[in-house]
């Protein structure tokens, strides 16, 4: 019997199943590390709006001119992002993770939820977490330890001082 014939014999839930998208995929270190660099690298637009009502809040702040181009690492490295962005930027990480087919859920979409939080709470004093200050603390320590964060490994050190 032949590959085709093989198929030919399945049943439509059968073949459903061998046609759905694979379950979520654990990455390795230096894959996650991949994936969050690519990230931190990729403009805020499209991504950011790929999130379920952010665009709402804001449409404005990347109309200004600053924000226009800006990646994901600019928006978490200056001092001036405001925090309605930063709020998208964790949202977003939210939103990924639960993501099936989302090459950030995991790891990487872990780290950028805790750096936009860090980012908040660095630049701003603000807490957008519910999470308590050890929770916060843990988080952090735990995004230092992952590959690839060196981009923002200061972000990270900061809010550990702070929380």
């Amino acid at each position: 019997m032949n590959t085709m014939e093989s198929l030919d014999a399945l049943n439509p839930s059968q073949l459903a199943g061998l046609l759905a998208p694979a379950p979520f995929m654990v990455w390795n270190g230096e894959d996650a590390a991949s994936i969050l660099q690519h990230q931190l690298d990729a403009p805020l637009v499209p991504d950011l709006y790929s999130a379920p009502g952010i665009e709402h809040s804001i449409a404005g702040i990347l109309n200004e001119q600053r924000w226009v181009d800006a990646t994901f690492a600019k928006a978490l490295h200056s001092p001036h992002t405001p925090r309605e962005l930063l709020l998208a930027l964790k949202e977003f990480a939210q939103h990924v993770q639960n993501l099936p087919e989302s090459p950030l859920r995991g790891a990487p979409a872990t780290v950028l939820y805790y750096a936009a939080i860090a980012a908040c709470l660095t630049r701003h004093s603000i807490f957008i977490s519910t999470l308590n200050p050890d929770q916060l603390r843990s988080g952090f320590t735990w995004a230092l330890s992952q590959p690839s964060v060196e981009p923002i490994r200061e972000l990270f050190e900061l809010a550990i001082q702070k929380v």
